[in-house]
C-alpha cells in the first residue's frame, strides 16, 4: 500500500519523508512523488519542488485559487488535474513537463485566454496539443488540421471535437491533416472513431502511425525547402569537424555527404553548435567511427545517421533531442551505454538494433512508445526499467535480447508479433493485470511474442486477453502452469507448443451459456510432455488435430460431448490408449 502524507495543504504520495538534522525534525520531499490533492484555500499556490506528477482532479473545482506556479520537477499533468477552478487565471509551466493530459485545463480562465491570444482554436503548450475545439471552423471540408509546431497529440484529444462527432453521425470521412512537427500520438488521441483519414508527409511519424493503426493515409507533398551550406574539415588524425547552421540535409536517393569518399577515414566527429539536426544517413557506414560530439543545438538525429558505425562506444546525446529517427544507431556493435534525453518523444524503429554490446539504457518518462525492432538482438542488455507512461511495444523490440526479467507498463493494448522472442535469458516477465484498450487494437498475445524463451518459468496472462496467437508461447520449455482466463476465445496453432514441462493448465470459471473459448487450434498443445490432466470448458466446440499430440503423460482429459475432435488431437498420448 503506497504511503501518503501532508505537506502544507497538499495531499503526497511517496514522497514526504522526515528528515532530522541534530534536533530538528523537518519534512523532505524528494523528486518521485506524486500530488494526490490540493486541500488548501489559497489564491497563489506554488507547487512543492520534487513533484513529479499531479494527479487527476488533484485541484478540480476549485474555486479559491487563481494562480499556480509548477515546479520543474514536474513532467505529468493528468487528466482533469485543474478542471473547473473557474478562478484560475495564471499557470506558469516549465518545459519539463512532457504530458498533458485530457481536459487537465478545462474550464479555467487562463486557458480560455490562452485561445484568444493565440487565435486559433487549437492551444499548444509545449508542443502538447490541448483543448481543441472546432468553434472557428465550417463543415465543408470535414477536416482538422493541427498546427505546426504541435509535438504531441494526447489521448483523446479531439473526441469532444464537434467536427469528428458530426462526422461520425452523418458518415462523413474525417480528414485529419498532421505536421512534420508531431512526434508522438495517442493511441486512442482520436476516440475510438471510424472513418478518420490521416493526411502527412512521406516518411512522418504521421505516416507510421497510420499503418500501425490501420488508418487511412493520404500523403501531402512537402514543399522545397533550402539546406544550410555544411562546412567541413577532416583532418590526418580522422578528426571530423561539421559546421553550418539550421537542418543538415538528408543524404537519401542518391545524395551521398561531402565527405563520403573519405568515410572510412572518419574516427571522430564533432559536430558544432548551430546545426539543428543530424540528417539522413549522414554517418552511415563509417565503420572506424569510435566517438562523437553532438550540440545542444540539435534536437533531431535522423534516419540511419549512424547506420552501422561498428566502432562507435561514445556518443552523449544532449537534452535538447527530441526525435531519434528510424535506425540512427542500428548495428552499432560497440556501442555500450546510452543516455537518453528526458524530453525524447520518439524513439524510432530499429534504433539500437543488433548493439550487441549495448548494456545500459534509460527510457524516459516523456516516450510513449517503444517502436518495432527497437532493442532487436541487443543481447548484452539484461535489465531495463520501462516507464508506465509507455502504451505501445512494437513487434520483435526485444526480440534476441538478453533480458533476464521484464516488467511490462500497465497501459499497453496487446503484446505484438515476436517481441520477446528469442529471449533465451528470460526467466520472468510481469504481465500487466489486464490490457488498455486503444483505437482498433485488440487485447492479445501475438504471433510467436515469447516464442523460444528457453528460461521463462511462469507468466501470468493479463484478464481481459481475447485472443493466444500461433506460437506465442512455443518452446518455453521451463514454464510449468498457465491460467486461461476467462475472456479468451481462441487459442491458436502451435500456441503452447513444446512446452516440455507444463504440468498444469487452468481454464478460469467459465460462466454457462456465455460465449466464451472456442476452438483451440491445431498443435495448440503438442509436445507438452509433462502435461498429465487437463479440463477442457464446455463452451470449446472444437478441438483441431493434433492440439495435444506427443502429450505422453496425457491421461485424464475432460470435455464436452458436443464439442468436435479433430484428426489425431491426443495422439500419442495416455489418454489416447486407453479410449
Amino acid at each position: 500500500m503506497r504511503h501518503r502524507d501532508f505537506y502544507n495543504g497538499f495531499e503526497i504520495e511517496d514522497g514526504v519523508f522526515v528528515s532530522v538534522e541534530g534536533e530538528t525534525e523537518k519534512k523532505v520531499m524528494p523528486e518521485g512523488a506524486t500530488l494526490v490533492r490540493y486541500n488548501g484555500n489559497e489564491e497563489r499556490v506554488t507547487i512543492p519542488q520534487g513533484i513529479s506528477y499531479i494527479d487527476s482532479d488533484a485541484f478540480e473545482n476549485n474555486c479559491d485559487i487563481k494562480s499556480v506556479v509548477i515546479p520543474d520537477s514536474v513532467k505529468v499533468i493528468w487528466s482533469y488535474a485543474f478542471y473547473g477552478c473557474k478562478n484560475l487565471e495564471s499557470v506558469i509551466i516549465p518545459n519539463t513537463v512532457t504530458r498533458i493530459c485530457r481536459g487537465a485545463f478545462t474550464g479555467t480562465p487562463w486557458l480560455e485566454e490562452l485561445k484568444r491570444e493565440n487565435g486559433t482554436s487549437a492551444t499548444v503548450v509545449n508542443g502538447i496539443l490541448i483543448e481543441p475545439d472546432s468553434s472557428d471552423f465550417g463543415y465543408e471540408d470535414y477536416e482538422y488540421v493541427i498546427p505546426e509546431g504541435v509535438k504531441k497529440i494526447p489521448s483523446m484529444s479531439i473526441i469532444n471535437d464537434e467536427r469528428v462527432n458530426y462526422c461520425e453521425e452523418e458518415m462523413h470521412i474525417l480528414y485529419v491533416s498532421i505536421p512534420k512537427s508531431v512526434l508522438q500520438i495517442a493511441g486512442d488521441a482520436f476516440g475510438f472513431k471510424n472513418g478518420i483519414v490521416i493526411k502527412g508527409y512521406h516518411d512522418s511519424y504521421a505516416e507510421y502511425y497510420a499503418k500501425r493503426h490501420r488508418l487511412s493515409f493520404k500523403e501531402l507533398v512537402a514543399q522545397s525547402s533550402d539546406n544550410p551550406v555544411l562546412n567541413w574539415e577532416l583532418d590526418g588524425d580522422g578528426n571530423l569537424q561539421v559546421f553550418g547552421m539550421g537542418k543538415m540535409p538528408d543524404f537519401a536517393n542518391g545524395l551521398k555527404p561531402p565527405w563520403h569518399e573519405r568515410c572510412k577515414e572518419i574516427s571522430k566527429v564533432v559536430i558544432h553548435e548551430g546545426i539543428t539536426s543530424i540528417g539522413r544517413c549522414s554517418f552511415k557506414d563509417c565503420t572506424e567511427l569510435k566517438s562523437a560530439e553532438i550540440p545542444i543545438s540539435v534536437t533531431e538525429i535522423g534516419k540511419e545517421a549512424f547506420f552501422n558505425c561498428r566502432k562507435l562506444s561514445s556518443i552523449l546525446i544532449p537534452s535538447s533531442v527530441v526525435c531519434i529517427d528510424d535506425a540512427a544507431f542500428y548495428g552499432c556493435e560497440s556501442l555500450s551505454d546510452v543516455y537518453l534525453p528526458p524530453c525524447l518523444l520518439r524513439l524510432g524503429r530499429g534504433t539500437f538494433g543488433e548493439c550487441s554490446k549495448l548494456s545500459s539504457v534509460n527510457i524516459p518518462e516523456s516516450l510513449a512508445e517503444i517502436e518495432e525492432e527497437t532493442f532487436y538482438a541487443c543481447n548484452a542488455l539484461t535489465h531495463i526499467t520501462i516507464p508506465d507512461t509507455i502504451t505501445y511495444i512494437g513487434s520483435k523490440a526485444f526480440c534476441g535480447s538478453g533480458l533476464i526479467e521484464i516488467t511490462l507498463p500497465k497501459c499497453i493494448s496487446a503484446i505484438y508479433e515476436l517481441t520477446f522472442a528469442y529471449c533465451l535469458k528470460l526467466r520472468k516477465a510481469v504481465l500487466p493485470r489486464k490490457f488498455k484498450h486503444h483505437m482498433n487494437e485488440t487485447a492479445e498475445i501475438k504471433e510467436m511474442a515469447f516464442f523460444n524463451c528457453l528460461q521463462l518459468n511462469a507468466i501470468e496472462i493479463p484478464h481481459n486477453t481475447e485472443y493466444i496467437e500461433q506460437g506465442a508461447f512455443a518452446a518455453c520449455e521451463s514454464l510449468t502452469s498457465i491460467v486461461i482466463p476467462n475472456t479468451v476465445k481462441r487459442i491458436d496453432n502451435t500456441a503452447f507448443y513444446k512446452c516440455t514441462k507444463l504440468q498444469t493448465v487452468t481454464f478460469q470459471f467459465y460462466t454457462p451459456g456465455c460465449t466464451h473459448i472456442w476452438r483451440i487450434g491445431k498443435d495448440a498443445f503438442a509436445g507438452c510432455s509433462a502435461l498429465q490432466s487437463i479440463t477442457i470448458p464446455d463452451s470449446v466446440q472444437q478441438i483441431d488435430s493434433g492440439a495435444f499430440s506427443d502429450c505422453i503423460s496425457l491421461r485424464d482429459v475432460r470435455f464436452s460431448p458436443q464439442t468436435q475432435i479433430g484428426e489425431n488431437a491426443f495422439a500419442n498420448t495416455t489418454f489416447e490408449k486407453n479410449n
